[in-house]
């Protein structure tokens, strides 16, 4: 998988009561709200560095994007618009950061054909949105060395595969563009200059976790990522009522990795033999090399002499391998039930998505419409959003 980026750069205009425009510095972060339908979300955020004061209440903004990878939210691939109207920009941009702010946002925003990047940028960008906003009240707010959020934008991945946050996306300025710049209240521009990390390694992107019963007393985990970029490790998390969280194990991660990863943990007599019923509620945490982390769904496992009825819902794959295509079959007596199939490559890369029928124990999954090549991919089972089951299978040559 090559690894993609996002090239975002910002303009800035400050039309408050008073300003010292060569103060501000800004930075963003890039997030997953969505993974079930390969959604990228970038925060931008605007901060004070040295002495005086800063009113900051209006700004225009832009980034690069490759139209075979990612559309605005809502927008066909290919999207392009030299005036969006505010149903477009209010399906895609999120002004909330601003109102929390106390601001009455007015947004303009158009996308336009890049042929040739700018300085800076790579080639193969065609795309480049660029959105203003300001405070319709005309007060803004008085920026401090705090980092505050000022805006996000939403990207749809679907046209691309894997949504941004599981690649990386790189911070520009005018060491890159020079023409980007901000102005104070009296319309002097200061260069842009970018805060924080210029590169950024993104979040791990994990597809399957699940947990289930290895014994009467212990607890088996697994796990599997579709890619890792400079991942360090995983906590496997333990609670009994979903408040306080204990480490049940560290597994260290592959660091760099563009093929679906494994991993499992086994949590050893976590059941004491006494209650009739209890319920135990794991999660990962998954680390980056810098530090930061995020929180898997939890997943549960119920020991104990009712746990029968809410056992782990677990999926039958067959033939396998396989070459046309194959049945999943599964228990239609479990509370959980799947009610969608998706099929991975080797690379991660999500190549069929199937619903399930309801009022039914199996489905099966023609590989003559995805067109799939030989290899081994792996086929997920979840209920609405979350991973219930995931098994491997090879496959020969299909149709």
């Amino acid at each position: 998988m090559i690894m993609r980026k996002i090239y975002f750069l910002l303009i800035a205009m400050s039309i408050g009561t008073f300003a010292i425009g060569q103060n501000l510095r800004f930075s963003y972060s890039v997030s997953n709200p969505d993974p079930a339908n390969n959604q990228s979300k970038l925060t931008v955020f605007v901060q004070k560095v040295g002495a005086g004061t800063e009113n900051f209440s209006g700004f225009n903004y832009g980034f690069y994007y490759k139209s075979s990878e990612a559309t605005l939210l809502g927008q066909v691939p290919g999207f392009t618009s030299n005036n969006m109207t505010p149903a477009q920009l209010n399906a895609c941009v999120v002004n909330t950061p601003a109102v929390n702010l106390g601001w009455s946002p007015d947004m303009t925003g158009s996308v336009v054909v890049v042929n040739v990047p700018p300085p800076g940028v790579p080639s193969g960008y065609d795309r480049l949105f660029t959105g203003a906003m300001v405070d319709g009240n005309g007060v803004g707010t008085d920026v401090t060395s705090a980092k505050i959020p000022i805006i996000a934008l939403i990207l749809d991945n679907t046209v691309g595969g894997a949504p941004i946050a599981s690649d990386s996306a790189y911070l520009g300025a005018s060491d890159t563009n020079p023409a980007w710049a901000y102005s104070d209240i009296n319309f002097n521009e200061f260069p842009i200059v970018a805060a924080g990390t210029r590169l950024q390694t993104l979040p791990i992107e994990l597809i399957v976790f699940k947990a289930e019963k290895a014994n009467d007393r212990s607890a088996h985990l697994t796990w599997s990522t579709a890619s890792e970029i400079n991942s360090s490790h995983f906590l496997v998390q333990r609670s009994f009522d979903k408040k306080v969280w204990n480490t049940a194990g560290k597994i260290n991660a592959a660091g760099n990795s563009q093929i679906i990863a494994n991993y499992d943990l086994t949590d050893v007599n976590v059941y004491n033999g006494v209650d009739s019923r209890l319920k135990v509620y794991y999660r990962l945490q998954m680390f980056d090399l810098d530090g930061r982390s995020k929180f898997s769904p939890i997943e549960t496992v119920t020991f104990g002499n009712d746990a029968a009825k809410t056992s782990a819902m677990t999926i039958a794959v067959y033939p396998n391998p396989a070459t046309d295509g194959i049945h999943v079959t599964w228990d239609a007596q479990n509370e959980l039930q799947p009610t969608s199939l998706e099929l991975y490559d080797v690379t991660g890369k999500l190549v069929l998505i199937q619903k399930v029928s309801d009022n039914t124990n199996q489905e099966y999954i023609d590989f003559g419409p995805a067109k799939m090549d030989a290899g081994v991919y792996l086929v997920r089972a979840l209920n609405g959003t979350d991973p219930i089951d995931h098994q491997q299978i090879v496959v020969g040559h299909g149709k």
